[in-house]
């Protein structure tokens, strides 16, 4: 689908559209990720002389996305956890006040966490090990492919590991706000 197409869906089937939930758009082009999929297991049974059909090798690499999806699950989360880290005791505070004993004061409604600035070097880094961990496993299933050049078989889904993960840098530097805008 063009991006001059996208408005004239409903908000149903917007959202039940497979290849709406990822996509990147600098300059206006949107680019569905999963379409990159049947593109590197056409390279890898041409270039490597994988003998898998385009499905299965799609099949069996997706399991290398695996680790990248851990780390992007892992930044996201860490980014909720660490910036309202204590957020817990005004929470605390509060409930104690209400049950007619203010032993613990006022609630420090300032308290909140850990500044973004701080968190947001976490969240690169758990999303770098994800990388290092989808690379990994591509890598060694390349090299059980049993196709003839192992290396050629790995890149193609290198790269589809490596534009997930600059779709995921940059959805990081977004402001919470802003990152399910496209969602509909």
């Amino acid at each position: 689908r063009t991006p001059s197409r996208q408005p004239e869906m409903s908000e149903r089937e917007h959202a039940a559209d497979p290849h709406h939930v990822l996509r990147i758009a600098p300059r206006g082009r949107s680019y569905p990720l999963p379409r990159r999929a049947p593109e590197a297991a056409w390279l890898t049974r041409v270039w490597a002389g994988s003998r898998r059909a385009p499905l299965a090798s799609i099949v069996r690499y997706a399991y290398g996305l695996v680790p990248l999806g851990f780390g992007m699950w892992l930044a996201h989360y860490s980014f909720h956890f660490l910036t309202g880290l204590l957020t817990l005791i005004p929470v605390t505070q509060n409930a104690v006040a209400r049950l007619g004993r203010p032993l613990l004061g006022e609630p420090l409604w300032t308290l909140t966490g850990i500044p973004t600035r701080f968190v947001q070097p976490i969240e690169f880094g758990f999303l770098m090990l994800g990388l290092a961990g989808s690379l990994l496993v591509t890598h060694r299933l390349a090299q059980d492919d049993g196709a003839p050049h192992p290396l050629r078989a790995f890149i193609p889904w290198a790269a589809v590991c490596l534009i997930l993960f600059v779709a995921a840098v940059w959805l990081i530097l977004q402001p919470m706000e802003m990152r399910a805008t496209f969602m509909g």
